[in-house]
């Protein structure tokens, strides 16, 4: 559901659904809740918001391909 969440920030800015009122202080992603990190991509501009979401595609895809290949591999035995 995120993920799909993240991709219709292409034409929407679901961010501002959950957005609190106070500003975001810090820019260190590691501390953020997953909802100030989507606000945070989307003030990148299209360029960088394009490679974040390649590179996050890039990422699931190389999980899902990992967990169907374990799948076969455990049926195979």
């Amino acid at each position: 559901m995120f993920f799909s969440l993240l991709r219709n920030t292409r034409t929407r800015s679901p961010h501002k659904l959950f957005a609190s009122t106070e500003e975001l202080k810090e820019i260190n992603s590691v501390d953020k809740s997953i909802m100030e990190k989507v606000a945070l991509v989307e003030s990148l501009n299209e360029d960088e918001k394009k490679t974040i979401y390649t590179m996050l595609d890039a990422f699931i895809g190389k999980r899902k391909l990992k967990d169907t290949l374990s799948n076969v591999l455990q049926k195979v035995k």
